[in-house]
C-alpha cells in the first residue's frame, strides 16, 4: 500500500487548509489517504480513507497447444487478472485452414460462448462443448471493467479429426429402383489408424473410400485414432423403400408442363422389350390389346409387387438385375424426346400401341442408348421369361391388383390439393403455374410412403 501521509508533515497555517488535494495514484494499487488537524487547544481530529485505482484491464491467457477431440480436453487459464468484478466472455470459433478444409465442410463445428459478471476464474473449461479434430480453434476472452476492455485470444489445435461426405444422402429400395450403392468418402486429417463401424453392406473397410448397399436405412461410424486421440463422425442413409418422386427425378421441364415420378415405370421397361423383340414382341402382346387398348394400365403396379418380382429372379436378364442396374432408365427418361413418348403411350387408346415406335426412334438416335440396351440379349434370351410375365400379369389383374395404388397431390395455398389425373401412375405429367411441392403416396404389401 502506499501511505500518502509524508514522513515528516509539513504543518498548514490554521483555517487555510485547501478544500481539494489532487493527487496522482499509480493504475491499480490500494492507496489509504489519511488528514490530521490539531487545533488550539492541541486536540488532534484526523480521518482515514482507503482507494483502489483501476485501470484498463490487464489480462493474459494460456492454453494447450494440441489436445484431443472430444468434450473438455481443452481449456484457457487465465493469467495477471483484475482483483475486481467484471463483464467477461469466453469464446470459441473455428479456424478455417486449408490442411482440414474438407473436414470441416461435411462435420462442421459449432460457435461457443459463454458470459457472466463477477471475479474472473483462474481456469476456465469449456466443460459443454465438443472439441471436433483435424482442425484450429481460436479460443478468445473479452473483459469489460470499470475503466475499459481488452481482448486476449489463443489457439488451440486438435490434429486428429476426421469427415465422412456421401454421393447421396438416400437409397431407394427394391422393387422400385433395386439395389442402390453409395459412396462413402472419408476425410481424415491425421490419424495412427482408422476403422468403419459397422461394416453392414460395406463392400470393403480397409480404404478411405467405401462402396455402401443398403438394403434399410443406416448409421455409419468413421473412427481415427493419433496416439491417445480418437476422433469420430457419423453420417446416415436413409433408406427408402417405395415412393421416389423428387427434384433427382423431375424427368422433363417445358414451358409450362412437367413430368416426374419413378423410373422403375412400365413406360421405359416395355419400351425396352419392345427395343428388344420388335414385331415378336408386339404379336405376343397384340392378342391382349386389340380386346383391350388399356391392358398395360396397372403393368407398373405388377412391377411393384413383391411376389411377382421375386417369381421373376430366375430369369434375370432385363427383367430384373439388368433392367435395375444396367439399363440407362434415367439417362433415357431425361431425354428431351421422352415426355412426348409417354403422353402418348399413356393414353392406353391404341391396340397398336404405336407410341413404342416413338420409344424406338428415340433410342435409335443415341449410339450410348444403343449398345445399352443391345448388351442386354437378344430376343431369343427374353422371349420365354416375356410369355411367363403375360402369364403372371394376368393373374395379378385377377387376384392383387387391389395390394399396390399410388396417388399424387400437391401443395397449394397451404393446404394439399389431390391431382385426380395422376391416380394410379407412377409418372405423373402436370401443368405448372408456379414453384409446386409434390407428393407421392405409394402403397405395396410391404410398406406405405
Amino acid at each position: 500500500m502506499v501511505d500518502l501521509v509524508l514522513p515528516d508533515p509539513t504543518c498548514v497555517t490554521p483555517r487555510i487548509t485547501p478544500d481539494d488535494l489532487t493527487y496522482f495514484f499509480k493504475p491499480n494499487s490500494l492507496n489509504r489517504v489519511s488528514i490530521s488537524v490539531i487545533n488550539e487547544c492541541g486536540i488532534i481530529h484526523d480521518t482515514l480513507a482507503y482507494i483502489f485505482v483501476s485501470d484498463t484491464p490487464k489480462v493474459r491467457v494460456s492454453v494447450p497447444a494440441m489436445a484431443c477431440e472430444g468434450v473438455g480436453t481443452a481449456y484457457m487459464r487465465v493469467l495477471n487478472k483484475p482483483a475486481e468484478p467484471v463483464r467477461y466472455a469466453f469464446e470459441l470459433t473455428e479456424y478455417l485452414d486449408s490442411s482440414s478444409y474438407y473436414i470441416s465442410i461435411y462435420n462442421p463445428s459449432k460457435v461457443y460462448s459463454y458470459s457472466q459478471t463477477g471475479i474472473l476464474p483462474d481456469t476456465f473449461y469449456f466443460t459443454d462443448y465438443y472439441f471436433k479434430g483435424g482442425r484450429k480453434y481460436l479460443a478468445s476472452l473479452s473483459v469489460i471493467g470499470a475503466c475499459g476492455s481488452v481482448d486476449v485470444y489463443d489457439t488451440i489445435h486438435i490434429p486428429s479429426g476426421v469427415g465422412i461426405s456421401l454421393s447421396k444422402p438416400k437409397a431407394y429400395a427394391s422393387p422400385i429402383n433395386g439395389a442402390t450403392s453409395i459412396q462413402l468418402n472419408a476425410h481424415i486429417s491425421i490419424a495412427d489408424s482408422f476403422r468403419w463401424e459397422p461394416t453392414t453392406w460395406l463392400n470393403r473397410t480397409d480404404t478411405t473410400v467405401v462402396i455402401s448397399t443398403p438394403e434399410d436405412s443406416i448409421e455409419y461410424w468413421l473412427i481415427a485414432k493419433y496416439g491417445s486421440c480418437m476422433a469420430t463422425d457419423t453420417v446416415k442413409i436413409v433408406y427408402n423403400r417405395v415412393a421416389n418422386a423428387g427434384v433427382s427425378d423431375t424427368l422433363c421441364f417445358t414451358t409450362d408442363s412437367v413430368l416426374l415420378g419413378n423410373s422403375y415405370d412400365m413406360s421405359i421397361f416395355l419400351g425396352c422389350l419392345y427395343y428388344i423383340g420388335g414385331t415378336e414382341f408386339y404379336d405376343m402382346y397384340k392378342t391382349y390389346t386389340y380386346s383391350d387398348p388399356g391392358y398395360f394400365r396397372y403393368f407398373t403396379h405388377f412391377m411393384m409387387h413383391l411376389e411377382r418380382i421375386n417369381d421373376w429372379s430366375n430369369c434375370g436378364a432385363i427383367f430384373l438385375d439388368n433392367f435395375k442396374h444396367q439399363v440407362y432408365r434415367r439417362q433415357i427418361m431425361n431425354a428431351p424426346w421422352f415426355k412426348e413418348y409417354y403422353l402418348n403411350f399413356m393414353q392406353m387408346t391404341d391396340p397398336d400401341m404405336a407410341a413404342f415406335d416413338l420409344f424406338v426412334t428415340g433410342i435409335n438416335g443415341n449410339s450410348e442408348w444403343q449398345n445399352n440396351l443391345d448388351a442386354q440379349g437378344d430376343w431369343g434370351s427374353h422371349q420365354m421369361c416375356t410369355e411367363a410375365m403375360f402369364e403372371a400379369y394376368n393373374a395379378f389383374l385377377g387376384a392383387h391388383l387391389a395390394e399396390v395404388s399410388c396417388t399424387w397431390s400437391k401443395v397449394e395455398n397451404e393446404e394439399i390439393v389431390p391431382i385426380s389425373h395422376g391416380d394410379e401412375w407412377f409418372v405423373l405429367a402436370d401443368k405448372l403455374e408456379q414453384s409446386t411441392l409434390y407428393i407421392q403416396q405409394v402403397k405395396t404389401l410391404a410398406v406405405i410412403q
